[in-house]
């Protein structure tokens, strides 16, 4: 699609049609405004979590091998996204320096060439019309996704790209850096919005708010940062005594609540909301690094899972530990289930490595999906939650059918 047939935006992110109008529909990029900023509020609630002991996980039970292996990439895949609009296409980023646009038939449709290091991530918009992709070499570049043509080169940036992430509404990117901080552009044109300073070190991970109103950011300089879009301004500020004590490594939100969840290198996980700076909680289960921590959508519970191989599975009403349980071997990604409360975990297995699903309530393995040769970096599911992409350090990216749930827990 050509630039003459999208909306233009402003220097405030709000969009104008082409005949210079405003839009609310699909260009309103839902930054926070003034009289919201001033009214935020949020609830203090602080507390301490408490272990309720640990949990042995053997994995055995049923193992599910791929469907389909797909073998264009030359090194590692370290990401994998569906198209939005249509679940037969997919995105894959390696360590070869390109990201390819598949058919789920196993056909590689389109090599997205030009990043001169790895490609770290390759995401699709909220509405599948581009594909953005970030890399070691400190660019974000654009490309159409129905014909994986290149568009624009982002730079800015002068060093790796750690992160990127898709504003929820409209076509706004933004990227964290190793060299401390934030960019986002307007994926359409090409045009720099606005870059954000004021982290000391690394931007390791950070995105839109689910509402769009904010960039939050963390990294190793132990902070978490709250953004204005609008004009760059660092709204609240997170870090010292009782929050993380060494680099921060996983961010995620909370759906509908100002709440957001980071896990640390100290082993440490912490729940802030973000609208007042507030810390809710600050538990600590793992003798590792916390390499993800995730929020339920649908249950009052999250999780966090670490390089000391556990997955720990906490109450977030009382932030009580329901289950810790050691797998022992590193992990490095989660995901909850989209209704049910059932966790997907991977991490680095050796030969054996796959995603595992977990019961949440039972603290018990169900189901292992593998056929891996080394570790899987990043997996995906559809939205329907009947298929699963993975990526590997083998260079391959897989396949695999869901089973529905009733499936899984009859495993």
């Amino acid at each position: 699609m050509e630039d003459s047939d999208m909306h233009k935006h402003d220097e405030d992110g709000q969009a104008v049609d082409n005949d210079g109008s405003g839009s609310e529909s699909s260009g309103d990029f839902m930054f926070v405004t003034d009289q919201e900023l001033a009214a935020m509020t949020g609830q203090d609630v602080e507390g301490e979590g408490e272990e309720e002991g640990d949990a042995p996980a053997p994995l055995e039970t049923k193992e599910v091998p791929p469907t389909k292996i797909f073998e264009s990439h030359t090194d590692s895949v370290y990401s994998v996204d569906w198209n939005p609009t249509d679940e037969n296409i997919f995105v894959t980023g390696g360590g070869d320096d390109i990201a390819i646009i598949w058919s789920i038939d196993g056909t590689p449709l389109y090599k997205l060439e030009g990043h001169s290091d790895t490609v770290l991530e390759a995401r699709y918009s909220k509405d599948g019309k581009f594909i953005a992709t970030g890399s070691l070499d400190g660019t974000v570049k654009i490309w159409n996704s129905q014909d994986g043509v290149l568009r624009h080169t982002l730079e800015g940036p002068s060093e790796d790209i750690n992160w990127i992430s898709w504003h929820p509404k409209g076509p706004v990117i933004a990227c964290g850096s190793v060299d401390k901080t934030i960019w986002m552009w307007n994926a359409v044109n090409g045009d720099f919005m606005q870059m954000f300073s004021g982290h000391e070190e690394s931007v390791t991970v950070g995105g839109f708010t689910p509402d769009g109103k904010f960039i939050i950011s963390a990294g190793g300089d132990r902070s978490l940062r709250v953004w204005n879009p609008k004009n760059g301004n660092c709204i609240q500020s997170v870090s010292g005594h009782g929050f993380h004590e060494e680099d921060i490594t996983s961010m995620d939100f909370h759906h509908s609540k100002p709440l957001v969840l980071t896990g640390s290198v100290d082993g440490t996980t912490c729940l802030t909301n973000y609208s007042n700076g507030k810390l809710a909680t600050r538990v600590g289960s793992h003798e590792g690094g916390v390499e993800c921590a995730k929020l339920s959508l649908t249950h009052d519970l999250f999780a966090t899972c670490g390089t000391d191989g556990k997955l720990v599975i906490y109450d977030s009403n009382t932030f009580h530990t329901r289950h810790n349980l050691d797998i022992e071997f590193e992990l490095i990604k989660l995901q909850w289930h989209a209704t049910e409360p059932l966790i997907l975990v991977c991490g680095n297995y050796g030969p054996r490595s796959h995603v595992s699903v977990w019961d949440a309530r039972q603290g018990t393995v169900l189901m292992m999906f593998n056929g891996h040769e080394d570790m899987v970096m990043d997996f995906a599911t559809n939205k329907t939650f009947t298929k699963m992409l993975t990526g590997s350090d083998d260079s391959k990216a897989r396949l695999f059918e869901l089973p529905d749930t009733e499936g899984i827990s009859s495993a």
